[in-house]
């Protein structure tokens, strides 16, 4: 086995790589819910100032708030595109880095595919299970079997995911815009009502995964740090010896290709 010593500055690297990159990502998350706050108060404006008489939901009242929700949005996405595009890098280094810690033998899949195919869009709906919840399952294998008195809370993680699948179909309502969609599906009441509610619905199940995000990241990123700092149960060498023979037969598959 590998004296844990001689790991000890790669367990530090690695601990500080972690912590950079929840950082930079509660940066960005910082600076996207500053957008947000600065969109809802814009929004509140125009129900203020809104004239009944020349609005098609003049009889919806607050439900202007949503109507007018997909130009705001877009503009919102287009003003924090540098935040949310870094949001999504350091959330996904962050994936890879955690995902890199799980043995094989527990690992339902590999770091690159576990980050890679949550940029296949639509399969990506069905991916973030395996990428998210699975990842803390894993975790929580890697830490049963060293000892490590530390547990990923897998809930967030799934909760995340259904409550994603919920703010998606608003996500298109906003995107494509309100009023678009009410030409598509016809301008009644009944559509207007429908796209609505969806969207309201959509807000309340987004806003609710962001908090269950932040909790699963910050409980990944402490349970990555304990896996690495518990050295004296071996699970530092334990990556060292896996990484090793996976090395061995990567350059035995390649010296078989050569003979043949």
């Amino acid at each position: 086995m590998t004296n844990t010593n001689t790991s000890l500055p790669n367990v530090a690297n690695q601990c500080k790589t972690i912590n950079v990159c929840f950082a930079l990502w509660a940066i960005c998350l910082g600076s996207i819910i500053l957008g947000l706050a600065l969109f809802v108060f814009g929004t509140l404006d125009i129900v203020l100032e809104w004239n009944p008489d020349e609005n098609l939901v003049t009889l919806l009242g607050v439900g202007t708030l949503f109507y007018e929700a997909g130009d705001f949005l877009v503009m919102l996405h287009s003003a924090n595109l540098p935040a949310i595009i870094g949001l999504v890098i350091f959330q996904y280094f962050l994936l890879y880095h955690c995902w890199k810690l799980i043995p094989a033998d527990i690992a339902r899949t590999t770091p690159i595919k576990a980050v890679g195919f949550l940029l296949i869009p639509i399969f990506n709906l069905y991916w973030m299970f395996v990428a998210y919840r699975g990842l803390a399952k894993d975790m929580n294998k890697t830490s049963q079997r060293c000892g490590v008195q530390f547990s990923v809370r897998e809930s967030f993680g799934l909760h995340y995911c259904w409550l994603w699948l919920v703010y998606f179909p608003a996500l298109v309502c906003a995107m494509v815009g309100i009023d678009d969609l009410l030409t598509v599906f016809g301008r009644n009441v009944t559509v207007l009502n429908s796209l609505l509610m969806i969207t309201f619905i959509g807000c309340l199940a987004g806003l609710i995964a962001l908090v269950m995000l932040i909790g699963f990241l910050w409980s990944v990123k402490n349970g990555a740090i304990a896996l690495l700092k518990h050295g004296d149960s071996g699970i530092s060498d334990t990556i060292v010896l896996q990484r090793k023979i996976e090395e061995q037969e990567r350059k035995q598959e390649c010296h078989e290709t050569d003979s043949d």
